[in-house]
Parts: structure tokens; C-alpha cells; sequence
């Protein structure tokens, strides 16, 4: 049996529940926006914090905001669940941040070419013309982040799956 899916409705049925929680989701964003920021700004540490510890928080965040959606009692607390998971949801990061940087190859490769081709001629930026600008760089980076986000629209959803399941492994 098909349904028919409003977005409009989706939309208000969302808002509803939104609505319902507001004060806990504010205080549950504001809390994770002051732990992103302020462990993202340590010098050196703000890196390894970025890249280990707030992509499990975003997964929390994740997990708060399908437990308001289901309306199954949210907690300022679920933003800390991604911890529980935190193997899965790491090697998750990872693996998404891999295929992300293998799908920019085209454009990284094409860029260094065309970088290092402009670095070794003689040429002066003030003889820039609208011939020197580099149009297939331009075209390769638009249609590699076409390709790209459409893996990524596809493959987000694997984070609500994985903070939805707790037995399910990467």
C-alpha cells in the first residue's frame, strides 16, 4: 500500500513535537554548542577534540532529537549517549571521512596539477586574465561535489540507524 507523504504535514508534525520540547531542545543545543566550541578552540587539542570527541556528541544530539521526534521522553543527557557507542560511531567518522576524501581525489589531484603548473611558469598576477582562470579545476570541483553530496545526502542517515540500534556494529 502506497501513502501519500505531505510535506507540509511532516513539516507541522515536527514543529508540534519541537514545540513540545522547546526549552529542553534550547538547552540541550546550547549545551552541546558550548562543549563543541569550547573544546574546538584549544590550540592542537581543539584538532583531536574536533575530530574525536564532538563527531560522538553530534551523534548524541542525533539521538536526542529521534527521541523527541518519537516523543519517548528526550534528556539534556542523551547528547553524552554517542559514548555508549563510541567504537562504532568513531570507526563510523572515519570511514565516512575516508570515502569523503577518496571522492575529493579528482579535484585534489587536478588542482595540484593546475597549481603546479601556474607555481612553475612565469607568470605575474597582474597579468591575470579571464584565460588564466582555471575553468576545468572549476568544472572537475563542481561535478565532484555534485557526486559527493549526493553520497553523503544518501549515507547521513546511517548515524540515526546505528544510535537507533544499539546491536548494530559498523
Amino acid at each position: 500500500m502506497v501513502q501519500d507523504v505531505s510535506v507540509g504535514e511532516c513539516l507541522a508534525e515536527g514543529w508540534a513535537y519541537y514545540k513540545r520540547y522547546i526549552l529542553l531542545s534550547l538547552a540541550t543545543l546550547v549545551v552541546y554548542l558550548v562543549i563543541a566550541i569550547v573544546g574546538g578552540v584549544i590550540p592542537i587539542l581543539g584538532f583531536i577534540f574536533g575530530l574525536l570527541i564532538t563527531p560522538v556528541l553530534a551523534n548524541g544530539l542525533y539521538f536526542y532529537f529521534l527521541n523527541v521526534a518519537r516523543d519517548s521522553n528526550p534528556r539534556l543527557e542523551d547528547i553524552f549517549a554517542g559514548f555508549r557507542r563510541y567504537g562504532t560511531l568513531i570507526g563510523l567518522h572515519f570511514l565516512n571521512l575516508g570515502v569523503t576524501i577518496i571522492g575529493m581525489l579528482p579535484t585534489i589531484i587536478y588542482a595540484f596539477v593546475a597549481f603546479a603548473r601556474f607555481f612553475t611558469s612565469d607568470f605575474q598576477p597582474e597579468d591575470m586574465g579571464p584565460g588564466d582562470i582555471p575553468w576545468g579545476l572549476l568544472a572537475v570541483a563542481f561535478l565532484n561535489a555534485i557526486v559527493l553530496m549526493l553520497f553523503l545526502v544518501r549515507y547521513f542517515m546511517t548515524y540515526f540507524i546505528v544510535m537507533d540500534e544499539p546491536r548494530m556494529g559498523l
